[in-house]
């Protein structure tokens, strides 16, 4: 909405319909994760006056299944592959930009709400049987699950900069809300036997990219209300499994099992006032930025060479998360009798796993488990004068970070 002039009142009302997700952020729910992660649906909720809503709800769950096999009176050969990439992008917006609301006594909703699930599972099986010689199996999996949402709440008095507008209303209440559940499932086995210089490798790539951004904003405006409330919230669950298997018997055997997870995870929340005066009365002001994020990656690796031979099981867990949160208030000016709140709260949770076994004449296993957190939680108010009954200014984050590193190998003739 841009370029007009609103006035309502209270009087009459209407149902809007919010999305949400099962709590993305439950540590229970790891579990169910791995089979459907956690499902959009959505809420009503009933408001009066002025209301500008965005929602959206996506919902993404794929399957993807191959096997080879082969088997031979002398060599045989199994080839399986499998490469799956899931992508959901966009942007939710509710804005009222450039306009005036000088004679409104309604109150005023600017709401953008996104909920948004992607799953995706692999499954790959190579077997190979040779008869008198030789056989092979390669199982090969990779998949990727990309997430890029971004929501945007805003009332913009004017866009271009200038002078502020006139913005009465009842109570204010810009709310961003920005919810996601990425899950990444991927296994490979791969099998061989023969009498002689049998090979198995499986390999599996299981890739979660995550990247929000979350904003709530009042900028440039006179308003004389209620009470306003701006808040921004990001809620974020990352499930990235990968796991592979090789199993290898002959005289002169080999087998390599290696696991590769990744997730890299960016989350950007943001609520500002700024450039506004704000009159209150014994209403509240509240400007809040939150982000939940809990991320669950497991990645394991088997290689077993039965017979004379070796096994290897190099395995690479790889985690970078980016969080920021920031509440601002610049060059505005806020009166009430009610309560002052600016506060920001970051709570990462995360718990990366890194398992790597082999089995042989000769076993060498490799894990590498990286773990990346960049986090920044600010509150800041610059260039502004707040009076209120009661201030309260706050930054707040919770880390819980947990890595593990598991490897075991066993050699002897």
């Amino acid at each position: 909405m841009a370029n007009s002039v609103l006035s309502a009142t209270n009087d009459g009302s209407v149902a809007v319909s919010r999305s949400t997700l099962e709590d993305v952020t439950d540590a229970g729910d790891a579990a169910l994760a791995l089979v459907m992660a956690h499902r959009p649906h959505a809420q009503e909720k009933t408001v009066s006056g002025i209301v500008v809503a965005a929602d959206a709800q996506h919902d993404l769950n794929s399957i993807s299944i191959s096997a080879g096999i082969g088997a031979g009176s002398d060599v045989g050969v199994g080839v399986a592959g499998n490469i799956v990439v899931n992508r959901i992008a966009g942007e939710t917006k509710a804005a009222i930009d450039d306009t005036s609301a000088e004679n409104n006594t309604g109150n005023v909703s600017v709401w953008a709400n996104d909920a948004t699930t992607a799953v995706s599972h692999l499954g790959t099986l190579g077997v190979g049987v040779g008869g008198s010689a030789a056989g092979a199996g390669v199982a090969a999996s990779s998949g990727t699950v990309a997430l890029n949402r971004d929501v945007i709440a805003r009332i913009d008095g004017n866009t271009n900069g200038a002078a502020k507008k006139k913005f009465n209303a009842g109570t204010i209440d810009v709310d961003a809300q920005n919810q996601a559940s990425a899950v990444s499932n991927a296994a490979g086995v791969a099998a061989t036997f023969g009498l002689y210089g049998s090979g198995a490798a499986s390999g599996t790539v299981g890739v979660v990219v995550v990247d929000s951004d979350t904003s709530a904003a009042v900028d440039n405006i006179d308003s004389a209300n209620s009470g306003l409330t701006i808040n921004a919230e990001h809620s974020g669950y990352v499930g990235n499994y990968s796991a592979a298997a090789a199993v290898s018997g002959a005289i002169g055997t080999g087998a390599v099992g290696a696991g590769i997870g990744v997730v890299v995870d960016t989350s950007d929340t943001r609520a500002e006032l700024t450039n506004s005066t704000v009159t209150s009365g014994a209403g509240n002001v509240t400007i809040t930025a939150d982000n939940k994020t809990k991320v669950d990656s497991v990645v394991a690796a088997l290689s077993v060479a039965v017979g004379i031979g070796a096994a290897g099981g190099p395995n690479f867990n790889v985690n970078v998360l980016n969080s920021k949160v920031m509440t601002t208030v610049g060059d505005s000016t806020v009166s009430t009798t009610g309560t002052f709140e600016a506060l920001a709260n970051n709570e990462i949770d995360t718990n990366f796993i890194s398992a790597t076994g082999t089995g042989g004449l000769v076993g060498l296993g490799v894990g590498i488990g990286v773990g990346v957190v960049n986090t920044g939680v600010v509150t800041d108010i610059a260039g502004s004068t707040i009076n209120a009954g009661t201030v309260d200014i706050d930054a707040t984050e919770l880390l819980d970070v947990d890595t593990n590193v598991a490897q075991a190998s066993l050699g002897g003739a």
